[in-house]
């Protein structure tokens, strides 16, 4: 009874390490209205702290480097540890079983809103209540398949359950000729196997078996999969099928090193025998769409984890993300949605974290379009700083093997329809590019300083003038980011309407000078660790930086401000641009709920106003 007595004091020592209260880290970009923006608003500092209200709402961006949003405080379930729960083929979760106060559960609960709020699919399922790690899985056709498990003492289960009915019922399978367990991983594959793997019992195991029948039958792979005989550790299926496993608990310790297995689990390779990530058991990992590996959490020689580790190469190497909100715990379960964000669950707290972190599209998808109206007064010529900018931003972007959207539109070429008023089918508009750059003359409306237009020709104002209410929630469908080098237009807050699925206009509110190098800097900064942050560049910050070195108003004595908006938080904290930065990209569409957040500088500070 050797190992039987290991895995319950185990359980004691990670109990009692994730027993301190849960630090709430309030977020209020799910939870504040959307402003009302009046068109003659034009936020500054001085506004912002002489107001108490606006003081509440002003946040640095730089100081939140937390990107986990709080889902709730209390799910309905209680605080639990040891369940397991699975991602279902329409993005609802289920969550199983496990040890709630003093007692351990069968029962089952669904959230069809990324873990916002349950409902009790049933209190008592057909399997015993277990915890410790059993496992679980599911189909391509919705089916659930629960794994093996433990009770109180030495119930150690081999049993295997399925449910057709997102957990309202459950058939058990037969003919399990692997022995009892609790404590191993299980995963599917593309083709519905399911590979389970390790576990202990009275000892830990390093056996591997596969089921192709929804868990009916099994078949061992192996015998001794060549990694230490291990139990409460990670394993994630990646999408090309191969499977990696990741630290866990042995007669000799924790681990941190990680394996690979292409073919079943047949056999396996080490990516690494010291990952970054300190050796620990009762942590959670899972594989994002573009098969990126993110672990969370767990518990070390030393305490409770609340860090976070991406590997973008099958855990060979690995990256330290800002640590989370959610307070330090094991025990807890996470899955992977189909937009690439995270859902926590658990693990000593009944609270629920989503990580809003989405997969950026394939490289095929990468767009970027450019429009040049910017007109020489005297001479009806385009600038020639902004045709050398142009040209310099197209050619960089070609270079990098993305797709220009539509040709180059320069002087008369650019119309309302490039941005979108009364398309012809939808085409050369901004919307089938990621990425647009517009330089133009801005304009403001004689009776309202505070109004502004895009200037695309002098000749004719009705034409060529285009005011934001002709675009109101008319920005998206590809669209991520709208960057306008024109004087004033930033200063009135209706642009912000023509935000619909578009992440951000990233612009100026006063006067602004075309720069020969300005895009050739922002592209710079995004593909190379920026000198002046000494880490790779957000869109927001990318913004920031090439203004500061490229806004040549300031040598003329001129004052510059700088101003950009965003759909919401997250999407200013996180947003990179796709294919630059491994394991970056572009973050989930926002909410209509969401507050829309407002940057300018310069300022003492960069503030987010909600």
């Amino acid at each position: 009874m050797k190992g039987h007595f290991r895995l319950l004091l185990l359980a004691v020592i990670c109990i009692m390490l994730a027993s301190p209260a849960m630090a709430v880290l309030n977020d209020t970009s799910e939870t504040t209205p959307t402003p009302t923006l009046s068109p003659q608003t034009d936020y500054t500092l001085s506004d912002i702290s002489t107001s108490d209200s606006a003081r509440s709402s002003v946040q640095s961006l730089e100081s939140s480097a937390n990107p986990w949003i709080q889902q709730t405080a209390n799910a309905g379930w209680g605080s639990r540890y040891y369940h397991s729960s699975v991602v279902m083929p329409d993005d609802s979760i289920v969550l199983m079983g496990g040890f709630v106060t003093d007692s351990l559960k069968s029962d089952v609960w669904r959230s069809t809103d990324k873990g916002v709020t349950w409902t009790l699919k049933t209190q008592a399922a057909g399997w015993s209540a277990r915890w410790f790690h059993h496992s679980s899985v599911t189909m391509s056709d919705g089916n659930i398949v629960l794994i093996g498990g433990s009770g109180f003492g030495s119930t150690f289960v081999n049993d295997v359950w399925r449910s057709t009915d997102n957990g309202a019922t459950w058939t058990q399978m037969t003919n399990v000729p692997w022995l009892a367990r609790s404590a191993h991983t299980s995963v599917a594959l593309s083709d519905d196997s399911i590979v389970m793997m390790g576990g202990a019992s009275d000892e830990p195991y390093h056996d591997v078996w596969l089921s192709s029948d929804e868990g009916a039958t099994w078949q061992r792979q192996t015998a001794d999969a060549g990694w230490m005989e291990r139990f409460r550790f990670a394993a994630v299926a990646l999408p090309d099928d191969s499977i990696v496993i990741m630290g866990g608990a042995t007669d000799y310790g924790h681990k941190n090193d990680v394996w690979l297995s292409t073919d079943k689990g047949a056999s396996w390779t080490r990516m690494t025998s010291a990952a970054g990530w300190s050796p620990r058991e009762c942590h959670t990992a899972v594989a994002l769409p573009n098969g990126d590996i993110i672990l969370m959490g767990g518990f070390d020689d030393n305490s409770a984890k609340n860090d976070v580790w991406m590997s973008t190469d099958k855990g060979a190497s690995w990256t330290r993300l800002p640590d989370a909100g959610w307070s330090s715990r094991g025990g807890h379960t996470s899955v992977s949605l189909s937009d690439g964000s995270v859902v926590l669950m658990g693990g000593g707290k009944s609270d629920v974290w989503r990580l809003p972190q989405s997969t950026p599209p394939a490289p095929e998808m990468y767009t970027f379009s450019i429009s040049n109206a910017k007109w020489d007064d005297q001479h009806g010529a385009i600038d020639k700083n902004a045709i050398k900018d142009c040209e310099r931003m197209e050619q960089i972007f070609n270079d990098l093997g993305w797709k220009e959207a539509f040709p180059y539109k320069e002087g008369a070429d650019v119309t309302k329809g490039t941005f979108g008023v009364n398309p012809i089918s939808g085409k050369n508009t901004l919307n089938e590019a990621i990425l647009h750059y517009h330089v133009g003359h801005g304009g403001i409306y004689s009776n309202d300083l505070y109004k502004t237009y895009i200037m695309l020709l002098y000749s004719d104002m009705n034409e060529y003038a285009l005011d934001p209410s002709e675009i109101q929630q008319k920005w998206g469908g590809k669209n991520k980011w709208v960057i306008l080098s024109s004087c004033y237009l930033l200063r009135d807050g209706r642009w912000v309407t023509a935000m619909g699925t578009t992440h951000g206009i990233l612009g100026f509110s006063t006067i602004t000078y075309a720069h020969p190098d300005f895009m050739a800097t922002f592209i710079g900064y995004a593909k190379t660790e920026s000198v002046r942050d000494a880490y790779f560049d957000t869109v927001y910050q990318l913004f920031k930086n090439t203004w500061v070195d490229t806004a040549d108003g300031r040598k003329k004595g001129e004052h510059l401000t700088a101003k950009v908006y965003f759909g919401n938080s997250n999407q200013a904290k996180n947003d990179y641009l796709p294919s630059m930065v491994p394991g970056k990209g572009i973050q989930p569409d926002a909410l209509p709920t969401d507050p829309i957040f407002e940057y300018q500088w310069p300022q003492q500070s960069e503030v987010i106003v909600a």
